[in-house]
């Protein structure tokens, strides 16, 4: 090999990185972290802002889906909004991920009735607190 082709061949595997890396750093650029939907979903709700908030939320979810909090605060929103029916697959989910978060399962059993969804309201809490 020559020298001018053995310096071209050792360029290419750096300018394949290089190339990468710009490809990540455009991608990357413009989407939101989870912590900044986070802050998004925070502030909108002390301005009282639900549907900004819940937009946050299910940001938050497809960006975080194990994290339950998100899930409850998601069903949260939509139950003050009266949406019932979107708040109950929300607060479900937030149980499936962590069994003891605190008055979920009392949240989603008003959804449930609220849907008219009686058995499964009982159901819902009878499983929850072991009661038959």
């Amino acid at each position: 090999m020559n020298k001018p082709s053995l310096v071209l061949w050792r360029r290419v595997p750096a300018l394949r990185l290089l190339y990468c890396v710009f490809c990540i750093a455009v991608l990357a650029h413009g989407q939101k972290t989870v912590q900044q939907y986070y802050e998004e979903a925070q502030k909108a709700l002390a301005e009282k802002r639900l549907e900004a908030a819940a937009n946050a939320y299910e940001s938050l979810t497809r960006l975080d889906p194990k994290t339950a909090e998100n899930y409850a605060q998601l069903g949260l929103i939509r139950y003050m909004q009266g949406s019932f029916g979107a708040s109950a697959p929300a607060f479900r989910r937030a149980l499936e991920l962590k069994p003891g978060l605190l008055h979920v399962d009392v949240l989603l059993a008003i959804c449930l009735s609220e849907l008219g969804q009686y058995a499964d309201a009982e159901q819902s809490i009878c499983v929850i607190h072991d009661l038959k």
